[in-house]
């Protein structure tokens, strides 16, 4: 079965249509792979940006709480310590007073 002149008119812009149709379809699959290739590298410096700012976070936190020179405490008026009283100065409830010489 032979084509005529006027049906390859109609054929050949049909078969070039088919061709862009499935390009497109493969550029599509290749897009959304790039898509979420990028937006994993974005989730994953997220994080990575994260987890530096609470160790920075953590560090300043110890290192105000290890910092305690008297000089720091005079210029922050609002954290005066008052010191409490040791725990070695109240009588232990199971310990005795008195020691058994009998032997």
């Amino acid at each position: 079965m032979s084509l005529k002149s006027i049906e390859m008119q109609v054929a050949i812009p049909r078969t070039i249509e088919a061709g862009k149709i499935s390009e497109q379809l493969q550029q599509r699959g290749q897009t959304i792979l790039d898509q979420a290739t990028e937006e994993m590298k974005e989730k994953v410096e997220r994080e990575r940006n994260g987890i530096i700012e609470a160790e920075r976070k953590e560090k300043l936190l110890l290192k105000d709480r290890s910092s305690s020179d008297p000089k720091d405490e005079g210029k922050q008026p609002g954290k005066n310590k008052v010191k409490k009283p040791k725990k070695a100065d109240s009588p232990h409830p199971y310990k005795g007073k008195t020691i058994d010489y009998n032997g």
